[in-house]
């Protein structure tokens, strides 16, 4: 089973979107990082030892008051306190924590140079901080206590909780839960500020632990209907019960427990299905404009038996072309926003589609709504490479190219694909040609234009049209009608007026664009 085949699997791409800047309503992703984390992550000499979580301290906390190892783990704690003292407290965390003898694995690594706006940890271990001093990118600021939040900038390692041989008070008992928003009110509203602006995920929590009980509350508290859903991830293994009432506290449960049950250990579970979210959260990373090229899916090699079959036998070729159908869709979605495509790119994506060559003939042995699909790839490459090579194809094309006609597309596309005839077959003298130019201007004159984007490809279109034909009145009509949504059109609609000697507004819009 692969995590793509997760039923929270679309939960890790939201979360991933935001932490890779990918979804502009969020200004990104944030995680708090629980003891189950460091259980998973770090390692010592012996391998035997295992950091202790809620359950192992709550043992020795129970053991030492002589009352059985059950009950609220927080409440146990303040009993603990009051009865020996704050200090033996204190010193019993040190003791059983024993940070030095710890270092931190290579998933404090995989973690710590992901993109997150702040981390932050109930965890009173040292682990995140000393894996930080050997990353470079991004460099993290460390906050032990509130004060030093003034001193600090994001992104930021926060020791909610305090650290270990650092911290004057380590927060653990039910006192100290209860007086948190007075003691560390600056900790808080940096907690609600995050929640605000950010995705928030959990690593490291079980659905039962008082850290992660506590700081939901708070969220909840204090942000009401304004909260966005916290995203807890891990081995969960949550029955339908236990998920439902997480959703109702508005936590999306991310749960990869169903990719690890084959492992007997427990811990190794849990660093496996860490191991294997952080990996999730890389691949998932979009490239970088600069780094984007189309697939090639062109066959390296062809056995000798199918080079005469490709060309002969039409329904074996379009055989072929559906199943390039997804890469095709995924190159043209991952597309970065150029201006203009460059030119190493366009040569490729002007070849992407030839193994076979999509003509009339294979096309016609595509299933209608895959062949639709198909030639709005095609004529998407076409604009991106301000190429014409499609126009053998501007029977298929204007058969699908009317949005008031269902053909599998978007109206959105089919008006592309209009657009494109428009524009490309106006170049040709061929009487066929002529009119097809002649009914995609009509198809064009009654679509009702609900999107800006589509209104100014149609009046900046006429407007060319108008220039060429020194209708400069029409051409003057149809400028006013052209929206600067964004630079490129502030540019387009700019050269227009020059055109008009409207030198001042031109410049003015030009202006805007930088």
């Amino acid at each position: 089973m692969s995590i793509e085949s997760l039923p929270d699997y679309p939960l890790l791409k939201k979360l991933a979107e935001a932490l890779w800047r990918n979804e502009t309503s969020y200004q990104g992703a944030a995680i708090m990082v629980g003891s189950g984390f460091s259980r998973s992550a770090a390692s010592s000499g012996d391998i035997n030892s295992k950091l202790p979580l809620w359950n192992d301290l709550l043992k020795i906390l129970s053991e030492d008051l002589g009352s059985g190892p059950w009950g609220d783990p927080l409440r146990i704690a303040e009993e603990y306190s009051s009865y020996f003292g704050k200090q033996a407290l204190r010193d019993l965390i040190e003791q059983t924590v024993n940070d030095p003898a710890w270092i931190p694995s290579d998933l404090y690594g995989s973690l710590l140079k992901l993109p997150w706006t702040e981390v932050l940890t109930t965890n009173w271990d040292t682990l995140l901080e000393r894996a930080a001093s050997d990353i470079y990118k991004p460099i993290y600021s460390i906050v032990n206590k509130p004060e030093d939040l003034s001193s600090s900038r994001s992104p930021r390692i926060v020791k909610l909780h305090g650290t270990v041989q650092i911290s004057h008070n380590l927060i653990f008992t039910q006192e100290d839960y209860r007086q948190y928003p007075k003691t560390h009110a600056a900790f808080v509203n940096l907690a609600r500020q995050i929640f605000i602006e950010n995705e928030f995920c959990l690593l490291g929590f079980s659905g039962d632990d008082p850290n992660f009980l506590q700081w939901v509350g708070w969220v909840r508290d204090h942000l009401a209907s304004h909260a966005r859903r916290i995203y807890l991830v891990g081995a969960l293994d949550l029955s339908p019960a236990k998920r439902k009432y997480l959703e109702s506290i508005n936590v999306a449960p991310i749960d990869l427990s169903s990719l690890v049950k084959h492992l007997d250990n427990h811990d190794q579970r849990h660093r496996e299905a860490t191991k294997m979210f952080l990996n999730a959260l890389q691949i998932l990373k979009p490239k970088d404009s600069w780094d984007w090229e189309p697939t090639s899916i062109t066959r390296k090699t062809i056995p000798e038996n199918e080079i005469g079959k490709v060309h002969k036998e039409h329904s074996y070729a379009a055989a072929l072309l559906e199943t390039q159908l997804d890469q095709l869709v995924k190159d043209r979605e991952s597309y970065p926003v150029w201006l203009v495509c460059p030119s190493n790119i366009r040569w490729s994506l002007q070849n992407q589609i030839t193994d076979p060559f999509p003509n009339s003939k294979n096309l016609a042995e595509m299933k209608p709504d895959l062949r639709s699909r198909m030639l709005y790839e095609i004529v998407w490459r076409n604009t991106i490479t301000f190429s014409v090579d499609a126009i053998h194809l501007a029977e298929e094309l204007l058969e699908i190219c009317d949005p008031s006609q269902l053909s599998g597309l978007t109206s959105k596309q089919q008006i592309e694909i209009a657009l494109w005839l428009f524009r490309s077959t106006r170049w040709f003298d061929d009487n066929d040609y002529k009119n097809i130019n002649s009914r995609v201007a009509h198809i064009l004159d009654t679509v009702k234009l609900t999107s800006s984007e589509v209104k100014n490809e149609i009046n900046y279109h006429k407007a060319i049209l108008a220039r060429e034909s020194f209708d400069y009145s029409g051409l003057e009509e149809l400028v006013e009608d052209i929206e600067a949504i964004d630079p490129s059109w502030n540019m387009k609609k700019a050269s227009l007026l020059a055109e008009l000697g409207r030198f001042d507004e031109g410049e003015f819009l030009f202006k805007g664009c930088f």
